[in-house]
């Protein structure tokens, strides 16, 4: 299983890469309450980030709280993305934390075509589910987490 999600809110500073905004350390403290309540045994076992620091932030409380690795990725490489989860990390719980225009495309691409439509540029709390099954064709799940 899969769970692709855009990093949280970030500043507005004019920098390429932005830290977290107050709002965006408060969402991804709750997206470590939400996806670090199962513990280690039923909890996510590894995530992948991008090498913006936001994404970063993002991942940190609930890496923290789980002890599972983050895995820096390449941004602009879905192809190589979905092969490693789809080749390393079969059959384990990943969590993606991606951006505004990679979301859609990631997702679509783990679920084999699924449509999936663009994020606002404001869009934070939109989150996919893919389910990818050993036999059959995948299936998304699209979620709005607070």
């Amino acid at each position: 299983m899969v769970v692709v999600t855009r990093h949280a809110e970030k500043e507005a500073d004019g920098t390429a890469d932005p830290p977290l905004s107050a709002a965006g350390l408060e969402r991804a403290a709750r997206l470590a309450g939400i996806f670090g309540s199962g513990g280690r045994g039923l909890g996510i076992d590894a995530i992948f980030v991008t090498q913006w620091r936001r994404t970063a932030a993002t991942a940190r409380p609930l890496a923290l709280q789980l002890g599972v690795p983050v895995i820096t990725v390449p941004a602009d490489n879905l192809a190589a993305l979905e092969r490693r989860i789809k080749d390393d990390y079969r059959g384990q719980r990943v969590l993606v934390i991606a951006h505004n225009d990679t979301v859609p495309a990631l997702v679509s691409l783990l679920g084999q075509g699924a449509e999936v439509p663009p994020l606002a540029a404001n869009e934070y709390g939109t989150t996919y589910v893919v389910a990818i099954p050993r036999w059959s064709r995948p299936t998304v799940l699209r979620l709005s987490l607070p």
